[in-house]
């Protein structure tokens, strides 16, 4: 599953992050490693996520958000409006699953709340309306208040959910 704001995947080389051209190779790498962890939903970090070289290619029990390989015979699905990849995640952690997010090769993501044709653009992010942010923020903090606080985060009202109490080795 991929986002339609997913503009491409660059990876780790050399200490830099460097654009490529063939996503066979990054979604192949992705896919071998969920196959052979089993892990439930595997996927790719965002760039602006990611500030320096990874030791390792992947972190566990994480968020997994818009670029996303998913396990197709679990009993968990898509079911909230708003922030749904947050709660497919926290699903699977709490019923004992494994998340995986790729730190090696990273998506491009443009932002949510630049102006393009799709999504919840018109709906949720036209005019960049607190009170949507707010909501979008309460929805999952309602169904998740074990895990997820409302907060404003970069100026507006954000979710936080702190991945590390699912942290376990892989």
């Amino acid at each position: 599953m991929f986002d339609d704001n997913i503009r491409g995947i660059c990876k780790w080389e050399k200490g830099k992050k460097k654009d490529i051209n063939d996503y066979k190779i990054s979604l192949n790498f992705v896919e071998k490693y969920a196959d052979k962890k089993q892990i439930n939903i595997c996927g790719f970090e965002y760039r602006y996520f990611s500030t320096k070289p990874p030791k390792k290619a992947f972190k566990h029990n994480c968020h997994v958000y818009s670029a996303m390989l998913i396990k197709n015979n679990m009993s968990y699905r898509w079911r909230l409006k708003y922030n749904e990849d947050v709660d497919l995640c926290l699903q699977i952690l709490t019923n004992g699953g494994t998340t995986a997010s790729c730190i090696y090769y990273l998506t491009n993501k443009t932002s949510t709340v630049s102006k393009q044709k799709g999504g919840n653009q018109d709906e949720l992010y036209k005019g960049n309306d607190p009170k949507k942010k707010l909501l979008k923020a309460k929805m999952l903090e309602k169904v998740w208040p074990q895990y997820v606080k409302t907060v404003i985060r970069f100026n507006r009202y954000h979710h936080f959910v702190d991945w590390k109490q699912f942290k376990k080795t892989v």
